[in-house]
């Protein structure tokens, strides 16, 4: 899906007139103009919460990893952000990556500990709160669009 919105946002003006151009004039083609900016809307609100998102993601796992004792924390904490931006395989790969990272140091113990640090996504408080914000902004946007119709 964030791949999906960054392109659609790219290109929004080129998608737009595409669309518009398959209904005729008049009430229809209003109707789908009204559409698009709430699909407009609500994709920039999620890519707006998930670029939150990858930002505190980056931040807490760059604290755990200096907690932890990691050598290059701060790198690793970045490219765990960035690749927070890519669903369910971003967050496998930079776990696959830190606990090899962590288990080929001086002391292969603290990739246990970075295993720990991961866990379930589920079950840590933080990453739910996080994960419930993310929906509720994407939500809230949609939600605003449909009770008050599109911002002019």
């Amino acid at each position: 899906m964030p791949i999906l919105a960054f392109f659609f946002l790219k290109d929004v003006n080129k998608f737009r007139l595409g669309v518009l151009r398959m209904f005729p004039a008049g009430r229809l083609r209003y109707r789908a103009e009204l559409v698009m900016e709430d699909v407009n809307t609500t994709l920039a609100a999620y890519t707006r919460a998930q670029l939150i998102s990858c930002f505190v993601i980056a931040l807490i796992c760059t604290l755990g990893f200096s907690i932890v004792g990691l050598k290059y924390a701060l790198l690793l904490g970045i490219l765990a952000g960035i690749f927070e931006f890519v669903p369910m395989l971003g967050p496998a790969a930079i776990g696959l990556i830190v606990i090899l990272t962590a288990a080929f140091s001086d002391q292969p113990w603290k990739a246990l500990y970075v295993a720990i640090f991961f866990g379930c996504p589920a079950d840590r408080p933080g990453l739910r709160a996080l994960s419930a914000y993310r929906t509720r902004r994407a939500e809230s946007a949609s939600a605003g669009n449909n009770t008050f119709g599109p911002r002019r």
